[in-house]
């Protein structure tokens, strides 16, 4: 009967490679406050904000908007909300990084 999973020699090797990259990404970034913030602001903003408004629109599309389009145009309010949530998010972030290490 064949094996199929790769050797011990290979699992060990694989399990060190996976325990040596986030050790490798906590040595190269001392301080991950300011990282978990602007991948924070990344996310939250874009699948908790845009992206239920963007799959209501598609869900929608093409005549199913109600009367005068109101559903789309809340939408579209909904998404450049996010837009700015998003870029207010990355900026004070990024201002944040370049003051932690400076």
């Amino acid at each position: 009967m064949q094996k199929k999973y790769p050797s011990s020699t290979v699992d060990y090797g694989i399990r060190i490679l996976c325990a040596s990259i986030p050790f490798a990404m906590a040595v190269a970034a001392p301080t991950l406050g300011p990282i978990i913030g602007l991948v924070g602001s990344l996310c939250l903003s874009t699948a908790a904000i845009m992206f239920p408004a963007v799959l209501d629109i598609c869900v929608l599309y093409p005549d199913k908007y109600g009367p005068g389009s109101y559903k789309l145009l809340s939408d579209i309010i909904i998404i450049l909300l996010g837009g700015f949530c998003c870029f207010s998010g990355v900026y004070t972030s990024m201002l944040e990084i370049v003051e932690t290490l400076s």
